[in-house]
């Protein structure tokens, strides 16, 4: 008896729980109480996730502001912990400063844009272009560059690879409605990539998309300079750099990019060690120099932040 009205209460409570007036007032409480009694955060975060839009100051006095809908953890990441922590907080504060002096961004794997977004708010000034396949998260990323009023920021629903042309993707449909769009970051040429993200997902299909080449889009926008590149594209970087020869020895950009294995960050490695690129991974210490491009840290620190030196 008592199993049976555990299952009846808690999707009633779930119901209650997301009722958008119910959860502004009890999401907004719990976070003043939880600037006062820190422990409390985590599990507010988890047990009372805030819906609808969100927003959260950033340093120039902007604010980025994501739209959740149940389907993604970022949005409510957001609201509980700020701009700085809600994700990758080892690379976001680096990425901000260097997107303000930024003319120009590419956010090549952008997902629901989030990398997108801080740039466009960090150089109202610049451009960013923003680049994504899957449809689930580039219909989020067209919304989010929408209610955060971006003009400057254009979003393309194409891959990105080291020629123009067609290629296959592996998507993963989420075996849960929360993770509807959280897995569609996984979107990978690699299938053995979408399928380590093991009981997340449902099944794996194939999709067809279109791509570019960071050098063919350059010289088909006639774009003058590249300064900022951002990378993650689960286990294809090595395609996005080895598609940006010419950009690279023109315009020098600093590149943000995500390596998760040693083939990868070898790869990488040799590309822009001989264009006079050095490297440095994102730890919660700061940007350390290390001898090669190779996963340290356990996975927790995936991101490098590679500049030409010569």
């Amino acid at each position: 008896m008592a199993a049976s009205a555990g299952r009846t209460v808690r999707p009633l409570l779930k119901r209650v729980r997301a009722y958008p007036p119910v959860n502004r007032l009890s999401t907004t409480a719990v976070r003043a109480a939880s600037r006062l009694v820190p422990a409390v955060a985590p599990g507010a975060e988890r047990h009372l996730p805030r819906f609808g839009i969100v927003d959260a100051p950033l340093p120039n006095g902007r604010r980025l502001a994501l739209a959740g809908a149940g389907d993604e953890p970022w949005s409510n990441r957001l609201f509980w912990r700020g701009w700085d922590a809600f994700y990758e907080p080892e690379t976001l504060p680096a990425f901000f400063s260097l997107a303000s002096r930024a003319r120009v961004t590419f956010d090549i794997g952008a997902n629901v844009g989030i990398f997108s977004l801080l740039a466009g708010h960090a150089n109202p000034g610049g451009r960013v272009h923003a680049f994504e396949p899957d449809q689930r998260a580039f219909g989020r990323l067209v919304r989010h560059v929408e209610l955060n009023g971006l003009p400057n920021v254009e979003s393309h629903c194409t891959a990105v690879a080291d020629t123009d042309g067609d290629m296959t993707l592996h998507a993963a449909t989420a075996a849960r409605p929360e993770d509807a769009v959280a897995v569609s970051a996984q979107t990978s040429v690699a299938r053995a990539h979408v399928e380590a993200e093991g009981s997340r997902v449902d099944h794996i299909e194939e999709q067809r998309a279109s791509a570019v080449s960071v050098d063919g889009f350059v010289d088909a926008h006639d774009i003058a300079t590249v300064d900022l590149v951002k990378i993650d594209v689960e286990g294809a970087e090595p395609l996005v750099v080895a598609g940006m020869t010419e950009t690279i020895r023109r315009h020098r950009p600093d590149i943000v990019c995500e390596v998760r294995d040693r083939d990868t960050g070898e790869a990488i490695e040799t590309a822009l060690g001989r264009r006079g690129y050095s490297w440095r991974q994102l730890t919660w210490a700061g940007p350390v120099a290390r001898d090669h491009i190779l996963p340290v840290g356990g996975g927790v620190w995936p991101n490098w932040l590679i500049t030409c030196t010569g």
